[in-house]
């Protein structure tokens, strides 16, 4: 069996990467092949890249369901292999499977119900109506697919088996990839190429991650009776929905909402420029997912060693990531910003679309060394319990983004003064840097106290 990773002994820095590059793969197939998918659509026709682009809020929501399921599941795995309790392990994978399927159903009938009305929200022009609706409604109901291989391999992932779930992902996004471009370039098949794409290699995904579940004994196949008992969460599995699930996912759904409005700012300028945003916003996504994947890889290693009392590790964790964090996004802004021109032409082959997409990229590159480890930052706060002070800093930010880029815009009728408020908010954001530090320390410094005192009874009681 491949060597788990030990969360409370190994050596922090190797530790930090050995535990981020495998979330880093594992959530970013999704992501990965939207961006593959923008360089495709973008040579192939303008609607197609049209209807990509108005799809983006979508698909933010549907990521929140994802993740937040995806990050539960592996933090209660992980925690139940750390206190060596496997016989938990199954029924936590079958709660959090069963939870899952249910809530992505539900949502993606209430999107599909509801496309006429969003066609009508983003004002579609009338020749694209039915494309608009049809790839909408077969991308959320997709979700289902894409919940359960996420929860199985973090399954992998939260059992220690990092180099497998890292291998499982790695493949199925190449994958997806070479079929997008076989279905786009020989099959003519359009929007409806990145469907059957990402049905086929879900599909794989989930028998290659039930194989290795099985192999390691980490479920076990049987078929039993139906009863209500399998609806009953599971504690440990409510506590992790409710303490992290749920902030994540909220997290997420700002974004989701936020798009909506991002949209509908940009949208009085032409479809060139929201098609040239939504390029620059999707690229933007894959740049954000080091951040997120980092926040959660920092997140999982603090609560680990808080549930084994090594508060001083966790908080030398915290600060070491958050040191290494800074730096990979000082190199990826400026390497952004440099080759603004180059990535727009790369991901878009018509010209003025192209324009717009570098134009984004020259105002708000360089303020992902900020916006990076700031979400970061916020993901820690919420997988420490401290969900609500991130979620006020996240609608904040999000906030102040669509009322003063709303008013500027429509005031001067320019839409480049909305990039500059997105890329100044990104730096105001240090000072949200700076919040959650101090109140990830204070935090970890009552602990201690308590901790300390626990000590001290339990040595007065048994002396």
């Amino acid at each position: 069996m491949p060597r788990n990773i030990d969360y409370l002994n190994d050596r922090i820095i190797p530790l930090i990467y050995k535990t981020f590059i495998p979330m880093v793969l594992a959530s970013s197939v999704s992501i990965v092949t939207q961006l593959a998918n923008t360089f495709f659509m973008g040579h192939e026709h303008k609607e197609a890249l049209y209807i990509v682009g108005l799809y983006i809020p979508f698909s933010f929501f549907m990521t929140a369901l994802i993740e937040g399921f995806q990050i539960s599941n592996a933090s209660s795995v992980a925690f139940e292999k750390g206190r060596e309790n496997t016989e938990q392990i199954p029924k936590l994978i079958n709660n959090y499977l069963l939870y899952g399927i249910l809530t992505s159903l539900i949502i993606a009938i209430f999107i599909s119900l509801l496309t006429p009305m969003f066609a009508d929200y983003f004002n579609v022009r009338n020749e694209s109506i039915n494309l608009f609706r049809k790839y909408t409604r077969l991308m959320v109901f997709l979700t289902i697919f894409s919940v359960v291989n996420a929860i199985l391999l973090s399954s992998i992932r939260g059992y220690g088996l990092v180099k497998i779930s890292s291998g499982i992902s790695t493949l199925t996004s190449v994958s997806n990839i070479l079929l997008v471009y076989i279905f786009v370039e020989y099959y003519l098949l359009g929007v409806y190429s990145i469907v059957l794409a990402n049905f086929i290699v879900s599909s794989i995904s989930i028998i290659i991650s039930l194989f290795f579940l099985l192999k390691y004994k980490i479920v076990k196949f049987q078929i039993l009776p139906f009863s209500l008992k399998k609806f009953k969460l599971e504690e440990i599995a409510k506590r992790k929905i409710l303490n992290i699930g749920i902030p994540v996912a909220i997290s997420y759904i700002l974004i989701f909402i936020s798009t909506f409005f991002f949209n509908k700012i940009l949208m009085p300028f032409g479809n060139e420029v929201v098609a040239g945003f939504g390029a620059a916003y999707r690229l933007q996504t894959i740049v954000l997912l080091i951040a997120i994947s980092s926040g959660n890889t920092l997140g999982l290693l603090m609560n680990q060693n808080l549930g084994g009392n090594n508060l001083e590790r966790s908080f030398e964790i915290y600060k070491k990531g958050m040191i290494n964090i800074v730096g990979i996004y000082i190199i990826i802004g400026t390497a952004i910003f440099l080759g603004k021109d180059l990535i727009a032409s790369f991901l878009i082959a018509d010209g003025e679309v192209s324009v717009h997409t570098a134009n984004y990229l020259k105002i708000v590159a360089l303020s992902y060394i900020i916006m990076g480890p700031m979400m970061s930052s916020l993901l820690v706060l919420e997988q420490i319990g401290k969900g609500f002070q991130a979620f006020f800093l996240n609608f904040l930010y999000f906030f102040f983004i669509v009322i003063i880029g709303w008013f500027l815009t429509n005031h001067y009728q320019e839409e480049s003064l909305f990039y500059w408020t997105i890329s100044l908010l990104n730096v105001f954001a240090i000072t949200g840097i700076l919040y959650s530090y101090f109140v990830i320390r204070n935090s970890f410094q009552l602990k201690q106290t308590q901790l300390n005192k626990e000590i001290k009874r339990a040595v007065e009681m048994n002396g």
